[in-house]
């Protein structure tokens, strides 16, 4: 069974993503070296704390398909309407899942999964019910 990763937090987290983006580097260097970081629009990558996080430069490289290195890692973006759940993607780090992304995580498709929710409401549950180890972004 495929880890799942839970960070407990709401709204637009830099510290939250950070953390997450640190843990799928850690979690893919002993797997198949990939992260996919998912998102609802591609658009967002832009526009939103995540280019805080990561710089405008890899968010503008990653929004148009481009890989990039993260700790020894390879990163790529996907959006809802991108994502194959029929192919092997890494490491998922799932920005802001909707319940469309989420039914797209299922049968899982991945080495492991990190959740990081807009609203904890939206993802609690079915975060729970997959045993996600719940982390803290504080």
């Amino acid at each position: 069974m495929s880890s799942v990763h839970y960070f407990d937090c709401e709204g637009p987290d830099a510290r939250a993503i950070a953390l997450a983006l640190k843990l799928a580097a850690d979690l893919a260097l002993k797997g198949t070296k990939e992260i996919t970081i998912f998102l609802p629009t591609l658009q967002q990558a832009k526009s939103t704390v995540l280019t805080d996080v990561i710089g405008l430069e890899a968010a503008k490289k990653l929004s148009k398909g481009q890989p990039y290195k993260l700790g020894g890692a390879t990163v790529r973006m996907v959006s809802d309407r991108t994502y194959n759940e029929y192919v092997s993607n890494g490491v998922v780090v799932a920005l802001w899942p909707s319940t469309n992304m989420r039914k797209k995580l299922e049968p899982p498709s991945y080495e492991a999964l990190v959740i990081v929710p807009w609203l904890k409401e939206e993802n609690y549950d079915w975060a729970k019910e997959r045993e996600a180890k719940v982390l803290s972004a504080v």
